[in-house]
């Protein structure tokens, strides 16, 4: 078959829109149900997508941590747990945050035919708010949140249970070095125009580990800026007094050579000042500048920058803390066992942008949601790969991908060829080694056979 022409590309991918890939992921979602009698745990996220193009509707300036230069597309994935498919996908406005688009979403799945209320949701921290917790409450879904600490009334729920959480031993978790509680978290559920008390799961954790190395780091960042502050309130001293010794040197000299002298002093302390100033990060300043207090009023020999230590220790007070909002697993440890499960959605993520050329990408506004299909199905492919991949490697621990790579895995299936006849359209598949063979069964892909007809 011969390749297609960049047009012919172009007029297949300029049929596809949301109703179409809305039909496909259907049938994804309704695949995947099939494939188990448990309730799927299915994780939210989304990433950015750059382009070039000057015409895509969709582009805008939005929060990318790479090439922040451009605009970009935001996609958004559901990721089955279990398989790492992707059960549903949506593009929209690079200037849209995950906040924002969340109850969109959720809408669109179910307006789609898919039923929320037999799965568990897994949202990070980015889809955090108010609204999108009492949305999920309304909608009557499973769901596990995991939050930040932006919400008042989960630092106050943490503070109050940090006695129970510093124990070493009554709430700690050694398999994953967390200590665990959970406390009620108390909802108002409204469903057609009746409103009900519901009691959900607030878990709280923390990881000692990293409250002492943020700790650490933290009053390190301060000490830091307090001895540059101090060092250099003693150059400026030092230079006042010399400017001070200048002036006494003129004062029976006229008026023109003070005035030499004292713009002369100007000149140095600023420039001194604006030299000490550009010695100090901004982002450790602006990170650090709320634990040190100035004394303007101290005397000579005293040191003027001092550490707030009480601020100090209130802010490290939650290092090392999270949370996780739930109405599904009542058990903290589970809860976190199961959100840790969505890192399978960052696999995926790295798949689409890293392997298959996803990160950037040229298009016109008439065929972009195409190309971003053409993107999530080559991502669901290779997800799969490793998913299956995986299995067999529980099945029989001598047969893995070679580094644990699949590119590395697909480069080496390149060496193997078939070679066409002469008199007829067959292929010959040439002699296949056993490392390939093996390579073959760890994708759980069926060896080539030896003849192949067009």
């Amino acid at each position: 078959m011969e390749p297609l022409d960049d047009r012919r590309l172009s007029e297949i991918l300029q049929t596809v829109d949301h109703s179409l890939t809305d039909q496909y992921f259907l049938r994804r979602y309704q695949r995947s149900t099939a494939a188990t009698v448990a309730p799927l745990t299915l994780s939210f996220d989304s990433t950015s997508l750059s382009t070039y193009s000057t015409t895509i509707k969709d582009a805008a300036y939005g929060y990318a941590k790479q090439n922040p230069e451009l605009k970009q597309v935001n996609y958004m994935v559901v990721c089955d747990h279990n398989t790492g498919d992707v059960v549903y996908a949506y593009s929209y406005d690079g200037s849209i945050n995950d906040k924002t688009i969340l109850s969109s979403i959720y809408y669109q799945m179910q307006t789609m035919g898919i039923d929320l209320t037999t799965n568990i949701l897994v949202t990070d921290r980015g889809f955090q708010s108010i609204l999108n917790t009492q949305n999920a409450i309304n909608l009557q879904p499973k769901y596990i949140q995991f939050l930040s600490l932006t919400e008042g009334g989960v630092r106050a729920q943490l503070r109050r249970n940090l006695p129970a959480l510093t124990h070493p031993i009554a709430c700690r978790d050694p398999y994953y070095q967390v200590s665990a509680k959970r406390v009620s978290d108390v909802w108002t559920e409204n469903c057609e125009g009746v409103s009900t008390k519901i009691e959900t799961h607030l878990h709280l954790y923390r990881n000692a580990r990293v409250a002492e190395e943020d700790t650490n780091d933290l009053f390190l960042s301060v000490q830091e800026v307090l001895k540059a502050k101090n060092d250099g309130m003693r150059r400026i001293r030092a230079l006042e007094k010399e400017c001070q010794e200048r002036l006494e040197s003129v004062k029976d000299q006229n008026d023109s050579a003070k005035k030499k002298v004292i713009q002369k002093n100007a000149e140095d302390l600023k420039k001194l000042k604006e030299t000490l100033q550009k010695a100090i990060d901004p982002e450790l300043w602006r990170r650090t500048k709320r634990f040190l207090h100035e004394n303007k009023r101290a005397r000579a020999g005293e040191d003027v920058w001092s550490i707030k230590l009480d601020e100090l220790s209130e802010a490290v007070q939650l290092f090392g803390c999270h949370a996780i909002r739930t109405n599904a697993i009542s058990d903290p440890i589970e809860a976190l066992r199961i959100y840790r499960q969505r890192q399978i959605i960052e696999e995926g993520f790295r798949q689409l942008k890293h392997e298959v050329g996803g990160a950037r990408f040229a298009s016109t506004e008439s065929t972009y949601r195409g190309k971003l299909f053409v993107y999530g199905l080559a991502q669901a492919i290779r997800m799969n790969m490793l998913h299956t991949a995986r299995k067999q490697n529980e099945l029989n621990s001598k047969l893995q991908l070679p580094d644990e790579s699949l590119r590395k895995t697909l480069l080496q299936l390149q060496g193997v060829m078939a070679v066409k006849r002469t008199t007829t359209d067959a292929f010959v598949t040439k002699a296949i080694p056993k490392r390939y063979r093996d390579l073959f069964e760890v994708l759980g892909v069926e060896k080539p056979p030896k003849t192949m007809y067009r």
